[in-house]
């Protein structure tokens, strides 16, 4: 008769052998999408961004997105601008740094796009994101739908889509739809007039959802931006 404690045993080496196998092709995947984005060194870019929260008149933003590996970015944008700058330059780069669990947990079809979706767990207990879940595009090795769990920020969900011609070089989006909780989102505000209405409205409404849909146009890759540029400018 077997015994609990050898049928336990082979639980575990049956559970191994099939995870091992799904972890090892998650990775690989993840490699692939990040080797696509270590080829974009840096970026300008036209957005234009729509955001949409129950009760907030915002008028579209437009803006100028700076982008500079490995982390620098900013913002030039005139006027009353409201961007969230958590999910205006999404890159997959600085989720995947340091050690974490990746989980294949199925393919599936998204937007008539094969994927896998793939589930990271960070190891690190200081990291802000508790769990992350991408659908990744096995064709063309780039990110079609992302869901973050946030320590801090609560979840958002983003949803990419690309420019066919531009993707067979770089892997930057054409249009973003970003849904978070808009209380703890981080936005970068600026004002040239009167909003204190506006502001107060904000206030008003933030325990709700925000939308942000965001197009980026004319793009300038890997031309070369100095650091100075990410500088505030002294007025």
């Amino acid at each position: 008769m077997i015994s609990k404690k050898l049928v336990s045993i082979i639980c575990v080496l049956v559970f191994t052998a099939f995870a091992f196998p799904q972890e090892k092709e998650a990775h690989a995947l993840i490699e692939k999408v990040k080797s696509r984005y270590d080829k974009v060194h840096d970026y300008r870019v036209t957005v234009e961004a729509n955001v949409e929260m129950s009760g907030v008149n915002i008028p579209k933003i437009q803006a100028e997105l700076l982008f500079k590996q490995p982390n620098k970015m900013k913002i030039n944008s005139d006027g009353f601008a409201m961007l969230p700058k958590q999910g205006l330059n999404f890159s997959p780069t600085s989720l995947f740094k340091g050690d974490f669990v990746a989980i294949y947990e199925r393919n599936e079809t998204f937007e008539n796009y094969k994927c896998a979706v793939i589930k990271i767990v960070p190891s690190e207990e200081t990291s802000d994101v508790a769990t992350a879940v991408f659908w990744i595009d096995k064709e063309s090795s780039v990110i079609r739908k992302a869901i973050i769990t946030s320590k801090t920020n609560g979840i958002s969900t983003i949803q990419l889509q690309y420019d066919e011609k531009l993707l067979k070089q770089y892997p930057l989006p054409s249009n973003m739809k970003l849904s978070f909780p808009f209380n703890n989102a981080r936005f970068s505000m600026r004002r040239s007039h009167a909003n204190e209405e506006s502001e107060k409205t904000v206030k008003k409404n933030e325990n709700k959802n925000a939308i942000v849909t965001i197009s980026y146009t004319n793009y300038k890759i890997n031309a070369g931006i100095a650091d100075s540029d990410f500088e505030s400018k002294k007025k």
